[in-house]
């Protein structure tokens, strides 16, 4: 867009990392002005760069930052304040306001700030984050909802795109169970199948190891049904088989329906990748 040629390399396939994942999103900053005031500047400049040299591909719908009943006064002032300090335009709207720009807004939401970008879904369920990625579009003709789809995304994959995890996790060490991850059907389908492993390798203190492509066979309330409890087990055996043979006896998944199946198929204790994440940055 800038007139220079450029040659992209990647680590894998075309659009293999983060290429592939860029999610159309024009951030203001604001989200960065509490917490990184350099990144909420640089991101506020290019907003405006890219809106000179590109405004034919840009759709500004702008965004808000709601103030919820239990957030407090003070934190919505200082973000306010540090989106001013990074010349990052905003607007005060009052609940009514801000219900008038977006209808669906929690009717107990009673102050917000504008901002000129967008909102992200954030699911940490990857059933939740395919639905509205790919099964909303394709089952409802209904306005906004391909802009949902493009701005929704897996809570782990949110923040190994966000955040520089690799960074935050050098040198960590946590008392954490070894694990036997799988992969959940519904992550593969939206190419994250390696990303707890690729998360967490270099964390001391815990083993992950891969149990395979099986499936679960739970399948949403597929496998809830009595009529079909039998056929969803047979479907999951090779699965539990895989976890059986794995050297750790706690099991690790992003998807709570699955969990559920795995815990019932193995009698293992089962984790989500963000309470090794909690583990091992929080705690």
């Amino acid at each position: 867009m800038r007139g220079i040629e450029v040659t992209l390399v990647e680590k894998g396939n075309l659009t293999h990392g983060t290429t592939g994942r860029m999610h159309g999103l024009l951030h203001s900053g604001g989200r960065y002005a509490v917490s990184d005031k350099e990144s909420a500047k640089e991101c506020v400049q290019e907003n405006y760069v890219l809106q000179e040299i590109a405004d034919h591909c840009i759709e500004m719908t702008g965004g808000l930052f709601v103030k919820r009943p239990e957030d407090t006064d003070e934190y919505f002032r200082k973000k306010l304040r540090g989106c001013r300090e990074c010349d990052i335009p905003t607007k005060v709207l009052t609940g009514e306001q801000a219900r008038e720009m977006e209808p669906y807004l929690a009717t107990d939401i009673d102050r917000a700030i504008w901002v000129p970008d967008g909102a992200d879904v954030i699911a940490s369920c990857t059933s939740c984050s395919l639905s509205l990625r790919q099964g909303y579009p394709e089952l409802f003709d209904i306005e906004g909802t391909e802009d949902v789809s493009d701005d929704t995304f897996e809570a782990l994959e949110y923040l190994r795109i966000h955040e520089n995890l690799e960074s935050e996790l050098d040198d960590t060490t946590v008392d954490f169970p070894d694990l036997a991850y799988h992969a959940p059907c519904h992550a593969r389908n939206q190419g994250l199948a390696r990303q707890a492993l690729e998360t967490f390798r270099e964390v001391e203190g815990v083993t992950i190891e891969d149990v395979g492509d099986s499936c679960s066979g739970i399948s949403g309330t597929h496998g809830w049904k009595a009529e079909k409890y039998h056929t969803s087990m047979e479907i999951g055996e090779e699965m539990f088989h895989h976890m059986a043979d794995a050297e750790g006896d706690v099991g690790m998944i992003e998807c709570p329906t699955c969990a559920m199946q795995m815990e019932h198929g193995t009698g293992y204790e089962i984790r989500h990748p963000l309470q090794l994440l909690e583990a091992a940055l929080v705690e």
